[in-house]
């Protein structure tokens, strides 16, 4: 069992996140190499300067597979563009942490997904909040039965409508429903439907939708979204999300049981912070509040750490898929004008 791996960042012009991968990769404990494919040199500039003599640069992405041998993919591509990339590195040997969505269709990740569990290799999405010691606490009170049956949730993602009038914008991925699997929903709202599913355990059995582009933009892709799901268990949650703020993001998660409830707050102005109450007694709610370290650091050294002693990834490839295929759904739903089945 090895106790350092090599690693991979593969992205190219219209990339997401590429420098926090930088820099979760040149903060990870057990990472010994990080090559990258970069003609302009920034990112493997930052790299060296946080972690020097880490990161070394290749001629082409098959060249970096064939010579550099990482353990271990990071890939961020446009979604249209990903699925050729993702399958490169799983024939390479590679586990991959794939940006979302990574494909346009959820058929594409699921024949992904087989090829990697044919590799005994991990394939997931970058559901950076898994990681988060905040939300891993409040899965183990959802386990340990502190707010009892989960009946329903509340989430809402708010970001900036400032981005959508940058003529960048218009012209990448993001802004295209062929080249990015869809618009706020798939981009932004696919966080918290993940911490969801992983605060429960849970699987979304139903899902209906309204989406709407308010900001009156000409893409083709939705800035605002308000949906309905059921899960398997019998929780219905509500979902509202969309590109309304000058600047920053407000979001939150809201779960209410048979036995208390619990909120987490993780991104935006409100505080890093997780409360939740037990009905039982009359004590008021507790807390948990803290300022830690960017989401993609502690989702990147998850995944090394998980390789790395032979462990489970921070999601597996079937959950992943699912939520995907929730997505789908809902896109259908929204479409057709009625509740879709997953």
């Amino acid at each position: 069992m090895p106790t350092s791996i090599r690693a991979a960042i593969l992205a190219e012009t219209e990339s997401a996140h590429v420098e926090n991968y930088v820099r979760a990769a040149a903060a990870a404990t057990g990472v010994e190499q990080v090559g990258m494919v970069d003609p302009a040199g920034a990112w493997l500039a930052l790299g060296n300067q946080l972690a020097p003599g880490r990161f070394h640069g290749f001629r082409s992405v098959p060249d970096l597979l064939a010579r550099g041998r990482p353990d271990l993919a990071i890939v961020s591509y446009a979604a249209d563009r990903s699925p050729p990339a993702i399958a490169a590195a799983l024939e390479a040997g590679c586990h991959v942490l794939a940006e979302k969505p990574a494909c346009t269709r959820p058929a594409d990740f699921a024949r992904l997904a087989r090829t990697a569990d044919s590799k005994h290799r991990h394939l997931l999405l970058a559901l950076a909040h898994r990681a988060h010691p905040l939300v891993r606490q409040a899965r183990e009170l959802v386990r340990q039965g502190a707010i009892g049956r989960p009946y329903a949730a509340h989430l809402h993602f708010i970001a900036d409508q400032t981005r959508l009038r940058d003529p960048a914008y218009a012209r990448s991925w993001f802004a295209s429903r062929a080249r990015g699997f869809g618009g706020f929903l798939a981009w932004l709202s696919i966080h918290y439907l993940d911490l969801l599913q992983f605060l429960t355990s849970g699987r979304y059995r139903e899902a209906s939708a309204m989406i709407r582009n308010a900001n009156r933009m000409p893409f083709d892709v939705e800035d605002s979204v308000a949906a309905t799901f059921a899960m398997a268990d019998g929780l219905v949650a509500s979902l509202h999300g969309g590109y309304y703020l000058d600047r920053g993001y407000q979001a939150a998660l809201l779960l209410w049981g048979s036995g208390g409830w619990l909120r987490l707050a993780l991104r935006g102005a409100m505080r890093r912070v997780l409360e939740w109450r037990r009905y039982q007694g009359e004590g008021p709610a507790e807390s948990a509040e803290m300022e830690g370290p960017d989401a993609y650091a502690l989702l990147v050294q998850a995944e090394v750490d998980a390789i790395a002693r032979n462990a489970p990834p921070p999601a597996s490839s079937g959950e992943c898929l699912h939520l995907l295929e929730t997505l789908a759904a809902a896109y259908r739903a929204a479409a057709e004008g009625k509740t879709q089945r997953i």
